[in-house]
């Protein structure tokens, strides 16, 4: 859960920094970290997309993992309900 919340707020952050280097205000008064001196200039927003669409798709398979994860403990309490009704027959014969 907590990778969780460190990868949404890495995204979110990433997202802003976009926004912000879209914004000719922004993109003046400040350089974007990963901006190097070779670059040009539209390289770092470039960048930054492309690392948003990384951690985008490292959340995506996050949450389908805890889907599953989700899927499989209700699967597993269903199971278990099952079971514990089952001896309490058996028990009661």
């Amino acid at each position: 859960m907590r990778a969780l919340r460190a990868t949404l707020s890495e995204c979110c952050s990433l997202s802003e920094e976009v926004e912000r280097l879209g914004d000719p205000q922004g993109a003046s008064t400040t350089t974007a970290p990963m901006e190097s001196r070779d670059a040009p200039a539209e390289a770092p927003g470039a960048l930054l997309q492309a690392e948003l669409c990384l951690k985008n798709e490292a959340l995506k398979q996050l949450i389908d993992q805890l889907r599953q994860m989700l899927e499989s403990m209700c699967m597993w309490e269903s199971h278990k309900y099952q079971l514990d009704r089952i001896r309490q027959v058996e028990g009661s014969v």
